[in-house]
């Protein structure tokens, strides 16, 4: 079974930690994450406000190193930068990259010099990854070889290309534009409060987004 890393334990990463429990695809060897609290991480996998409880609850080992599921222990660090984990020590083959930080697609080259095959980047970092590929759009383009970063672009993308594509090859688009309704992301503040970018004001985030 192919064995994956998640670096970025947020809502993405926890979904796709949950999608792989409920229909095993692969398995799990570590997991990073900014925020050092191994027991919150658990508790949110646990009990989800969207998705509900878990079936198959995580615990936590006893010197805090490891997600406990279903038998398996699953290493768990707190580093700041993707490339200062040892993913080479858990045999990982691809490495899903969602923290979302640009520097950790930068460094994701790394990764390959030691083991890793493949880093998957939830977002879209412009240039700096060998491919972007949208499942029911353009996957067909992807060439193992040659592509190593790999980028799955934005929800908008996802949610819009494969349609796009289909009306294209039947009806031809020449222009357009798509408007998305969005809900509120981590980063966005639904209460009066200060941010980390200086370039957006700490206003809650309907307010400033109206």
């Amino acid at each position: 079974m192919m064995k994956i890393g998640i670096n970025g334990f947020g809502r993405i990463g926890r979904a796709i930690f949950r999608i792989n429990e409920s229909t095993p695809l692969f398995e799990i060897t570590a997991i990073n994450d900014i925020d050092p609290l191994i027991e919150n991480h658990a508790y949110l996998l646990n009990y989800d406000s969207i998705y509900g409880s878990l079936e198959n609850k995580v615990s936590v080992s006893k010197d805090n190193h490891f997600l406990k599921i279903d038998g398996q222990r699953i290493a768990f660090y707190s580093k700041e930068k993707i490339d200062d984990i040892p993913w080479e020590n858990h045999n990982t083959d691809i490495v899903i990259d969602s923290s979302g930080i640009y520097d950790n697609v930068v460094n994701s080259y790394n990764l390959l010099k030691r083991g890793v095959h493949k880093v998957i980047v939830t977002h879209s970092p412009n240039d700096s990854v060998d491919h972007t590929i949208i499942i029911g759009a353009n996957e067909k383009s992807f060439n193992s070889s040659k592509h190593h970063i790999i980028s799955s672009s934005i929800c908008d993308a996802n949610a819009c290309a494969p349609i796009l594509k289909i009306i294209n090859e039947e009806l031809c688009i020449t222009g357009g534009f798509i408007t998305t309704l969005h809900p509120w992301l981590g980063y966005q503040n639904l209460l009066d409060g200060s941010l980390r970018s200086v370039s957006s004001p700490g206003h809650y985030w309907s307010d400033f987004a109206l």
